[in-house]
């Protein structure tokens, strides 16, 4: 019997001793909340959580392995095996924008739209399988009219019954002031754009189809200087959550809007695809003079 119960715990003490703790941490000493981390050889990721706290067991990868962090406000951060396996705390820069203080104060704001929530989804619900979760990044791209300043004051999402409800994501909105004229196709670097709003911004969609999320009271600002913007849309895997969770966000046709599908790749690859036949289940709604 004793022998039986040595053999077990070796069996299982390889699995203990790879199961780490780490701590994300700005240079400037804060916490990195919600980050998403990323195996590149693999579809496996993790989300920190609002202390930027995060696990996972090392020992089932190889020591060539490498690991993407990308957070809201931050320069993405790559990490090898040994970084980990050396250091329980990593540290990420903090990406630095200078955006003028912009007040909207005026009475006269009309409210704008980019999406259409009555076009046809494009995936039929019920005739596929669960989609697993891979890495669960959207992205989409939106083109603004006017050199007006604006305010982002809702947002819609159709979530798809191919994935899970009851899911949390981070949402960020991205801009650039070094690449002016983006072209469909074309693949850019995610260190040429920088969070329009450089804080967390978690949300939360709790059954299948349409979603309004209110955005008016988070304040999030789009200088006149910028004609589009990217929204990112990462899901947050939940700690010591055992089952996989999967985001689907499906695609509507028949559009002429200026709203385009995007990607945002671990390793730092931006860009958006180069269709116009359809984009994804996203509406975009600001207020402008």
């Amino acid at each position: 019997m004793k022998f039986k119960i040595f053999l077990f715990l070796l069996s299982i003490s390889p699995c203990l001793y790879g199961q780490q703790a780490w701590q994300l941490m700005s240079t400037e000493g804060d916490p990195v909340s919600f980050a998403k981390i990323t195996v590149l050889n693999s579809e496996d990721w993790f989300s920190s959580d609002q202390n930027g706290k995060f696990s996972l067991n090392l020992t089932q990868y190889g020591k060539n392995e490498i690991f993407n962090i990308s957070a809201t406000g931050y320069l993405e951060g790559t990490f090898s095996w040994n970084d980990l396996r050396k250091d329980t705390v990593l540290y990420l820069n903090t990406q630095y924008f200078d955006l003028e203080e912009v007040v909207v104060l005026s009475n006269s704001l009309k409210s704008y739209t980019i999406g259409n929530r009555s076009l046809p989804i494009s995936i039929s619900r019920n005739k596929r399988e669960k989609r697993k979760a891979g890495i669960m990044r959207y992205a989409s791209f939106f083109e603004m009219k006017g050199n007006e300043t604006k305010l982002l004051s809702g947002l819609s999402l159709y979530l798809s019954e191919n994935g899970d409800k009851n899911i949390e994501f981070t949402l960020r909105v991205m801009v650039s002031d070094k690449v002016r004229n983006l072209k469909k196709g074309k693949i850019y670097q995610v260190a040429e754009f920088q969070d329009l709003y450089n804080k967390p911004l978690l949300c939360r969609l709790e059954n299948y189809g349409w979603t309004k999320i209110d955005l008016e009271d988070k304040e999030i600002v789009i200088p006149g200087r910028y004609k589009a913007i990217f929204l990112i849309f990462d899901l947050v895997k939940p700690k010591n959550k055992k089952t996989e969770l999967s985001m689907v966000i499906p695609f509507q046709r028949e559009s002429n809007e200026n709203q385009y599908p995007g990607f945002y790749f671990p390793g730092g690859a931006i860009g958006i695809f180069d269709t116009k036949k359809e984009h994804f289940a996203v509406v975009l709604n600001y207020l402008s003079e």
